[in-house]
């Protein structure tokens, strides 16, 4: 199991460096199934895939903090799955977001096309911690995808620069997200 871990590690370093996958190939034969993070198109609804440096709006909650839509699919994997993601900053690796785990029933049908929930998934960006800026820097998605028996499945990652509204539509977003 570690050595898959550690080739799952190196195969990141790797797809950091060459974009995001192709939608007919696997990103990384050792693993099991696919995983591609993509963007909401539509609010919390749709999908779509996105290269490494896409601008994303920081969107806002209900709650006054801002996050990013963030929407994976999944591909050669069934059944009660579970998902892990993070985020931290790419200029020092300072860690942004441990998301709490996520519980996923995938359908059968995902064992040969993609599939993904109806509802893109939240990803907290801020209030920031203090001295922690959370807009206009580029973030790191990382997202593990894992069994019921904790074998790692799938893993992806995605660089985007969340951004805040421009002009004075803006001003609440950047002071909440100063840090």
């Amino acid at each position: 199991m570690p050595v898959r871990i550690a080739l799952a590690i190196a195969s990141l370093s790797l797809l950091a460096c060459a974009g995001g996958p192709d939608e007919n190939e696997k990103i990384d034969p050792d693993l099991i199934a696919d995983l591609e993070i993509g963007l909401s198109t539509s609010g919390s609804e749709g999908f779509a895939s996105a290269e490494d440096g896409t601008d994303v709006q920081l969107a806002s909650g209900a709650q006054g903090g801002f996050h990013v839509w963030t929407a994976p699919r999944f591909r050669g994997a069934a059944g009660t799955l579970y998902l892990d993601r993070r985020a931290r900053r790419v200029s020092d690796g300072t860690l942004m977001l441990r998301a709490s785990r996520l519980v996923i029933d995938v359908p059968v049908d995902a064992m040969g096309d993609w599939w993904r929930g109806r509802e893109a998934i939240p990803s907290f960006m801020c209030p920031a911690p203090v001295g922690l800026q959370a807009y206009d820097s580029e973030v790191e998605f990382a997202f593990d995808l894992f069994s019921e028996d904790e074998e790692l499945l799938a893993t992806d990652s995605l660089i985007v620069v969340p951004r805040c509204e421009s002009g004075e539509a803006g001003k609440f977003c950047r002071d909440v997200c100063s840090g």
